[in-house]
C-alpha cells in the first residue's frame, strides 16, 4: 500500500534503487528554481521556444546573465537548447 493513515511511503511497485535517483533529481531542480532569474526565464519559455535576443528583451537582463542562466537550466535538465542557423532557442 502506498498510503496508510498519516504515513507516507514509496509505493511497492517503485524499485527501491530508483527512489534516491528520483529524489535527487527533484531536489536538484528545486534548488535550481530557487533563483528568481531562472524562474522568470522559465516562465517566459513556458509557451514555447524563443530566440535568445527575444528572451533578453523580455527579461530585461544582460546577454551574459541570460546566457549563464540558460546554461544552468540546461545543465539541470530543465530546458533543452536548440541552435537554428545563428539563433539559439
Amino acid at each position: 500500500r502506498s498510503h496508510q493513515s498519516g504515513n507516507h511511503q514509496i509505493p511497492q511497485s517503485l524499485p527501491s534503487k530508483t527512489a534516491p535517483i528520483a529524489v535527487r533529481g527533484i531536489l536538484q531542480a528545486a534548488t535550481c528554481l530557487r533563483d528568481a532569474t531562472r524562474l522568470s526565464i522559465l516562465l517566459e519559455l513556458k509557451a514555447g521556444p524563443l530566440p535568445f535576443d527575444e528572451l533578453v528583451n523580455r527579461t530585461e537582463l544582460t546577454q551574459g546573465n541570460v546566457s549563464k542562466q540558460l546554461k544552468i537550466l540546461s545543465d539541470n535538465g530543465l530546458i533543452k537548447r536548440r541552435k537554428t542557423g545563428s539563433k539559439v532557442t
